[in-house]
């Protein structure tokens, strides 16, 4: 993404409508998740968790779980019926690890160009209480 998308998406973080999370070690960044309010209108306020990554190094720690707790709690926060998120097919280490926190793989595959290769994003929804 250019850093003028992210320059926009920071001040809409302002607006409560994107937010990025880190997770670091002393000052050390492991891994983030960033989110945005896709869907605004009452009662069908709809997140998304747009991008969830860790170094390898951090794997096994328990930071993934952490931070996705804290990516729902803002979801609460933000007053979301819903969530949505993509994995690339393939992925079964994030599938298994979406599937542990409740999403479920609606059937829905979104086709994305990555460098000249064609993937494919499964798409899952959660409920958010």
């Amino acid at each position: 993404m250019k850093a003028a998308e992210y320059e926009q998406l920071l001040r809409s973080q302002r607006d409560g409508l994107f937010a990025i999370f880190m997770a670091q070690d002393d000052d050390v960044p492991l891994g983030f998740a960033e989110i945005e309010l896709m869907e605004t209108e009452a009662p069908r306020r709809v997140g998304e968790l747009r991008r969830m990554y860790f170094v390898p190094e951090s794997f096994g720690r328990g930071l993934g779980s952490l931070l996705h707790q804290t990516v729902i709690a803002e979801f609460v926060r933000w007053g979301c019926s819903e969530a949505v998120l993509t994995y690339v097919r393939g992925n079964d280490r994030a599938r298994s690890f979406y599937l542990k926190s409740g999403w479920t793989e609606t059937g829905e595959v979104r086709p994305f160009n990555d460098h000249g290769r064609t993937l494919s994003d499964i798409v899952m929804r959660k409920p958010i209480p």
